[in-house]
């Protein structure tokens, strides 16, 4: 951890011993977790139902004018898979100060961005818990020190230093959400053998910035970010002894097939040969974090009832630069009888123009200098296509329904639909509230149509329900 981060921890801890007793506030829930995948598993040694408890506290401590406030939350799973779903956290440990038409924040803190629904292009600053949510909805906390300015002439902006950078870690062991290459067993995930494309690896210094101004009816925010990128790109980590296995095989068959037909196997059905065998005998894999340049852009327009938005970034990469955004409505039909609630109805279209990925250009050091007659192996892999870019030409359907009762009743459920492969992803999430301190939620994920290339391949049958109990104190 970096000196500029021990000192932040340092700085919060000692403003705690100086705040009293009577400026301190605590809370949290602890909450009860059924997950359920109905299809078959996918690979060998998945279970398909498990539970699972988590807790998080909130504390927050304020002085008497309130312009220093320290807020705390840990958060913790445990699971009763075998994988690393039990995890724990600190979503929140932060020191903020707040003076006139400015605030100082350091520590860990989550900070979200963006107004589109199906997707969150621009929300860059915090790691995704995949072991949490695989939707990516949860998140890490992020360490960070930002400056926030805001006066009525120009907005808000806030500034942003990140003098760390948290890895994301996957689902494995028996839990689904898992790669294969080539097996019917899960490909595991070295994270001992962790790449970046900086030399400072998990200590490079990130920065980001905001503005957001409003306009009337007209929300409008830009943002800039540059450092090491949140998504890694899974990579192939073959030892030296899957490298001489995967020669060897694709050697016997490229001679197998000119003693037989009389001539050489051409160079394309070799490639594919090579990628073939190298898949099969590649027993690990590795991540790989490049660094990343992003230009974002989030709109929203109200007029009445009906809301107007677009959330869209430019990202510049060694790997290639591309475009995306989301661009949609929301209108929302109010008071309803019989009842009076609140139907809001989504419509959203996804689209990016993300390049398939050549490794060649990577440093992945144990493929790159292994080269084979013609290339490298490591050349082709992973799949070209649209494995890293899932929504590529996409509408997203969906409706939010509000009950606007006193247990909070509510849900959104949405329906992702690829224009081109007609995959769609059908997602449902409802909750409500039992007296004051319990709420209940029920979840649910289903994939359909799911093609080999797509970054949702290898989780075609994990169609999840799952329900979740959690008491608030």
């Amino acid at each position: 951890m970096t000196k500029a981060l021990s000192s932040t921890l340092a700085g919060i801890g000692l403003l705690f011993s100086q705040l009293s007793v009577a400026d301190f506030d605590a809370g949290g829930f602890v909450e009860a977790e059924f997950r359920h995948y109905p299809s078959e598993a996918l690979f060998e040694g998945q279970k398909r139902s498990f539970t699972s408890i988590a807790a998080q506290g909130e504390f927050s401590w304020s002085s008497e004018n309130e312009d220093h406030e320290v807020n705390f939350k840990p958060f913790g799973r445990y699971s009763s898979s075998d994988g690393n779903r039990s995890h724990a956290d600190i979503r929140e440990l932060y020191y903020l100060y707040s003076g006139t038409g400015w605030q100082l924040e350091a520590g860990f803190n989550k900070v979200y961005w963006g107004v589109a629904e199906s997707a969150h292009l621009v929300d860059i600053i915090n790691q995704t818990d995949v072991v949490e949510s695989f939707n990516g909805e949860e998140k890490l906390g992020q360490p960070l020190i930002s400056l926030g300015l805001e006066k009525d002439a120009f907005g808000n902006i806030d500034l942003y230093v990140l003098p760390y950078f948290r890895e994301r870690k996957f689902t494995e062991g028996d839990e689904p959400y898992q790669i294969s290459l080539g097996s019917k067993k899960a490909t595991k995930i070295d994270y001992d053998n962790t790449l970046f494309e900086s030399g400072q690896e998990e200590s490079h210094v990130d920065f980001a910035g905001r503005w957001a101004q409003s306009f009337s009816d007209l929300d409008m925010a830009i943002s800039v970010f540059h450092g090491t990128d949140r998504e890694p790109l899974i990579l192939p980590a073959p030892s030296e002894q899957d490298l001489l296995s995967a020669i060897t095989a694709a050697t016997s068959k490229a001679a197998a097939f000119e003693l037989v037909n009389g001539f050489p196997m051409p160079e394309e059905q070799l490639t594919l040969v090579r990628l073939d065998e190298m898949r099969k005998h590649t027993s690990e894999l590795a991540l790989y974090y490049q660094q990343l340049t992003q230009v974002g852009l989030e709109l929203q327009y109200l007029y009445d009832d009906l809301f107007l938005k677009f959330e869209g970034t430019s990202k510049y990469q060694n790997t290639g630069n591309y475009l995306s955004y989301v661009a949609g409505f929301e209108y929302t039909f109010t008071d309803m009888e019989p009842f009076g609630q609140d139907v809001g109805i989504l419509v959203e279209y996804l689209w990016n123009n993300r390049k398939a990925l050549n490794i060649a250009s990577m440093t992945y050091e144990a493929v790159a200098d292994t080269v084979i007659t013609n290339g490298s192996l490591g050349n082709y892999l992973p799949v070209p296509g649209n494995y890293y870019s899932p929504f590529e030409n996409d509408v997203f359907v969906g409706m939010r329904f509000n009950m606007n009762n006193v247990d909070s009743t509510q849900f959104v459920a949405g329906l992702i639909h690829d224009i081109e492969t007609h995959s769609q992803m059908s997602t449902f999430e409802g909750s409500t509230r039992i007296g004051d301190s319990l709420k209940l939620s029920v979840n649910a994920y289903f994939l359909s149509n799911i093609e080999e290339n797509s970054s949702l391949y290898y989780s075609r049958r994990d169609d999840l329900v799952e329900v979740k109990a959690a008491w608030y104190f």
